[in-house]
Formats: C-alpha cells, sequence, structure tokens
C-alpha cells in the first residue's frame, strides 16, 4: 500500500517527489521488517519494459482532411492530393500545408505547427521493438493496449489554447448498402449518406470519385423510384429527358446544388450508381469539398475521404461476331456468344439492345429455339445469331425535320415471359456507364460510321442462400463498344 500510495504522489498534476521518496523509503523497510519475521524470501520478477521503435511512432490527427473510416486514413496522401486538386481553391503559391492561408491570424511560433480542431480525435500509435503495440487515444486522455502484456494506467496530455480551432463543422459520410463482393456486370442503386452534427452549417459542397468506370452519381429524381423499375422502357417515354446531365462543374467535379445544406441531425441523401465493369479487387476513393457556413472561421474549407474496397466476381463473357449478308445489302448476321464463368450461380439473358438510331436488331429465330432454357447455368457456354440492319439512310432523313435526333437504340427480348418489360438503354445511368467503357477502351472520340455498340442486359437467378432484397433489385449489363463486320470482340 505504501509503494502504491508513493507512485499517486508521483503522478499527481503537481508531483509531490519528496513524499514519494519518503513512502518508497518506507515501503522498503516494511518489506525488510518482514523478511526477518517470517523468514521467507520473496522473488520478485523483473518487467520487461517496450523497448520503443521510434520510427513507428504516428500520429493520426484531422485538420481540414477527415477521414470517413480508419481504411482511407492508411491511403497514401499523394493519392488523396492527385483526387483533390480540381477542387481544392487554387494557390498563388506553393503552399506546405493549409496554415499558410491565414499567416495574420496565427501566432508566429505556431505558423508551422499541425493544428487539430477541439472535439476532433487524435491518436498516437506506436510498435515498440518486442512485438507489443499500444495506442494512445490523445484528444480524451484514454489509453487503451492491443496487448495485454502492456498496460499503461494514465495518459496526460493537454494542448495550449494557440494550437486548437475552435470546434468546426466536420462532416461524415457512407455509402447505404454498398455490398463487399459482387460479380462482373452488376448494376445497383445506393445512396450516399451525408451528416454534420455540428450546428454550423456548410456550403459549396463539391464531389468527386476516382473510378467513375464503376461509381457515379445519380439525379435526385430518382430518390422515390423503384429500382429497376425506373429503368424499363415506357412507350411513351422520350430519350430527351433520359440524358439529363447531373449537375458536374467539370468533366469530374460534381456540384451539389446551392441549397443543398448540411447541419444538424437531418441526414443529407443523394443518389449513386454503382457497376461492377470488371473482376479484380477494386480499390474506390471519394473526395467531399465542403466550405463553413460561417465566414469568420480560419479553416473556412474541409474535405471528408471516403475509401471502399470492392470484390468483383467473374460473371459472363460476352463476345459478338459480325458478318456481311451474302443476299441483302445492308443487313448483317450477328453471332453472340456467352460463357457463365462462375461456378455455382445461374443467369437469366434479358435482352440484347444496339446503340444508337443507325442500327436496328431482330431475333432470326424464336426465343424458344434461341433459348430452349431460361438460365444460362454455371459453367455454360452459349451461341446465337442475330440479324443487323443498317438504317443509317432512313435516320439522315428523318434528321431534316429535327435538328437532334435522339440515340434511341434498337432492343430484342431474350425473356421467356412475355410480361417481363425492357430496360430503356438511353436512360441514366445505362447511357453514362456505357459512355464510360467506350472511354475505358479509347473509343469516346472514334466515328460511329461502320460500328456498333452492344449491351446485354442479364438477371441473376435468385437462390436460397440470397436475401429478397438482393435478388429483386439485382441486374447485371454487359457493353461491347465499336464492333466491326468479320471481327471478333
Amino acid at each position: 500500500m505504501l509503494e502504491q500510495g508513493s507512485y499517486c504522489y508521483l503522478f499527481a498534476k503537481t508531483p509531490m517527489l519528496r513524499k514519494y521518496g519518503f513512502h518508497l523509503v518506507l515501503s522498503g523497510d516494511l518489506y525488510k521488517k518482514c523478511d526477518q519475521k517470517t523468514g521467507k524470501t520473496f522473488e520478485v520478477l523483473g518487467l520487461q519494459l517496450p523497448v520503443i521503435d521510434t520510427p513507428s511512432l504516428k500520429v493520426v490527427f484531422e485538420d481540414h482532411r477527415t477521414y470517413a473510416s480508419p481504411e482511407a486514413v492508411g491511403v497514401k496522401e499523394s493519392l488523396w492530393r492527385s483526387l483533390e486538386e480540381d477542387m481544392i481553391p487554387a494557390l498563388s503559391t506553393i503552399k506546405s500545408n493549409w496554415l499558410d492561408l491565414q499567416p495574420k491570424l496565427l501566432p508566429k511560433k505556431h505558423k508551422e505547427s499541425n493544428v487539430c480542431v477541439a472535439g476532433d480525435a487524435t491518436s498516437l500509435t506506436n510498435e515498440n521493438g518486442n512485438n507489443d503495440r499500444f495506442r494512445n487515444i490523445a484528444s480524451s486522455g484514454e489509453c487503451s493496449s492491443d496487448a495485454s502484456s502492456f498496460i499503461v494506467s494514465e495518459v496526460d496530455i493537454s494542448l495550449g489554447g494557440g494550437e486548437t480551432l475552435l470546434a468546426l463543422p466536420k462532416v461524415e459520410g457512407f455509402i447505404r448498402h454498398l455490398p463487399k463482393t459482387v460479380y462482373a456486370g452488376d448494376l445497383r442503386s445506393l445512396d450516399l449518406v451525408l451528416k454534420n452534427p455540428s450546428a454550423i452549417s456548410v456550403k459549396n459542397m463539391k464531389m468527386k470519385i476516382s473510378h467513375p468506370r464503376f461509381l457515379i452519381l445519380g439525379n435526385q429524381e430518382v430518390m422515390d423510384l423503384e429500382f429497376p423499375a425506373c429503368l424499363e422502357k415506357k412507350t411513351n417515354s422520350a430519350c430527351s429527358d433520359a440524358q439529363a446531365k447531373t449537375n458536374y462543374a467539370s468533366d469530374t467535379v460534381f456540384q451539389f446544388p446551392e441549397d443543398a445544406l448540411i447541419h444538424g441531425e437531418t441526414p443529407f441523401v443523394w443518389p449513386l450508381w454503382i457497376r461492377a465493369a470488371t473482376h479484380g479487387n477494386i480499390s474506390m476513393y471519394i473526395t467531399v469539398y465542403y466550405e463553413m457556413g460561417d465566414t469568420s472561421t480560419v479553416m473556412n474549407y474541409r474535405t471528408l475521404r471516403i475509401h471502399y474496397n470492392l470484390e468483383v466476381l467473374p460473371s459472363l463473357d460476352v463476345s459478338f461476331q459480325i458478318s456481311p449478308c451474302s443476299l441483302r445489302l445492308g443487313e448483317f448476321l450477328v453471332r453472340m456468344d456467352v460463357v457463365n464463368r462462375t461456378s455455382s450461380k445461374n443467369f437469366q439473358i434479358h435482352q440484347l439492345s444496339s446503340v444508337g438510331n443507325e442500327w436496328e436488331i431482330s431475333l432470326l429465330q424464336p426465343i424458344d429455339t434461341i433459348f430452349p432454357s431460361e438460365l444460362l447455368l454455371a459453367g455454360q457456354a452459349l451461341s446465337c445469331f442475330f440479324k443487323l440492319k443498317n438504317s443509317r439512310k432512313s435516320v439522315l432523313i428523318d434528321d431534316e425535320n429535327s435538328s437532334t435526333a435522339p440515340l434511341e437504340g434498337s432492343d430484342v427480348s431474350l425473356s421467356h415471359r412475355s410480361h417481363d418489360l425492357l430496360f430503356d438503354i438511353c436512360r441514366s445511368p445505362l447511357v453514362d456507364f456505357h459512355h464510360s467503357e467506350r472511354v475505358h477502351q479509347g473509343m469516346e472520340n472514334q466515328e460511329k460510321s461502320n460500328t456498333v455498340d452492344f449491351i446485354l442486359i442479364s438477371r441473376q437467378q435468385r437462390s436460397e442462400g440470397d436475401s429478397e432484397e438482393h435478388n429483386s433489385l439485382n441486374i447485371l449489363s454487359h457493353h461491347a463498344c465499336a464492333c466491326r463486320q468479320d471481327c471478333t470482340f
């Protein structure tokens, strides 16, 4: 007890060294007397103190850069900077950090300091030489240990007034319903959820996504629509509104509406579309830029960095071969080969579409003859033929009466059920993801004459292990761009 009491004096906010030494001596004297009376000796085990590995010492804090998850913290800073360069305000000269933007508002001794915001978490992580790890949470004064062999009872950290900023808005965000594993071509509707617990609102919000081939923002009008019913082709629909662009400030930066204010407990929700363009392990990076509603703050903007990993498994391999028809000029024979690359999943082939108004595709045989079974089973391969007709001349005649001809495309239903509606390929997001595929394949600026793009849409069969929600909302799209005659794609 005396020994423990001595440490209380030592670790007091104002250390009492004399009382510490006095009580420690008394405890030693008591141990000595105990040994003389009982005639026993006591073996004291040596405590293995950790060997501090100084290079591994890492302080994680948030200034104008905030993170949605620990995974986002581990991403290289150079990657985040390259993603954010089109959003962060341009500087007249090169600055080392954001503090240089306000040199007159901070004391001289703090201009080169790393600054934390009051209320934001700051962590200190270190690895010691004997393989024990521990982590100190500096913002709250608490300490936790990842290894039970090393325990620290108290951490006392204080920050001077010149090193902290008053509490500022900090937007938190995540993608709702984002799966960890999908199949190639999988197209889904998701939600981006943003929250700002602070009473101070934020404004001028922008967003940038690293992989628009996989993830794009939708129009807010689709929030109240059911997916995938919102993509179904209606007889009275027009393509003019289907290709309405979302509000992009540039080719890559999305600008949220000016009236989009985030503060308080109400979350801000915006629709997203995800399509697994190819198989593999995909890392997606998202940055949300926002400015403070209170212009008197030293830090006038912050960024939220979001990172997700997505595993994409192989699904269907689709290829096309086009040959000219020997009997009729302007008509072609299209052979489509489809292979199910999965080991356990079955797919229903729903429709095949040709993109643009220059081509018209149709069946050569009844659907029951082409697809004897409604499903393409795991590991199964299928070949089928279609007739492709060049309708470019009729389009040019129609264009004389219209300044812009809609790229409606031509569709063939491959479903055995007559009540299944076709999906509209000139609606977002199908038209947007197809554009991304053309950009990815280097076809963006190529002439479309004498070439044709195809989109094959399939659906995954329901299985006992999948949830009802997963099966009812699941479609897959496969895109082939700039297919030419006598070539395989």
